[in-house]
């Protein structure tokens, strides 16, 4: 959460965070010249994530490789993690801590 000048946290009073740390171990995503994007994709428990909650923050605990990195609540309660391989060259990732944050609108948005 972004700290502004006077030490007040933006977004508090539109948000709930739920931040979350786990390791997981993602498929390989073996490249695809010229037939699109390959994923590959873990699932995380995230318990009080539901659907409509957002997770714009999401960092793996090792470089990426040249993939693009993507997270979604999917189900409640289940963060899906997916990395897209757009290269032509296959990428295994070792097994990573993924770090994240998800936002849950607060009430607010009900009068919007």
């Amino acid at each position: 959460m972004a700290v502004g000048n006077k030490g007040a946290r933006q977004f508090q009073s539109l948000f709930d965070t739920i931040p979350f740390k786990a390791t997981v171990d993602f498929a390989n995503a073996p490249g695809n010249p010229g037939a699109g994007d390959v994923f590959a994709s873990a699932d995380i428990t995230v318990t009080g994530a539901a659907l409509g909650d957002a997770v714009p923050f999401i960092s793996l605990g090792l470089d990426s490789v040249d993939l693009t990195v993507t997270a979604a609540v999917t189900v409640a309660n289940t963060v899906t993690v997916t990395v897209n391989n757009p290269t032509t060259n296959a990428v295994n990732l070792p097994s990573t801590t993924v770090t994240g944050c998800v936002f849950s609108p607060k009430g607010v948005f009900g009068s919007l």
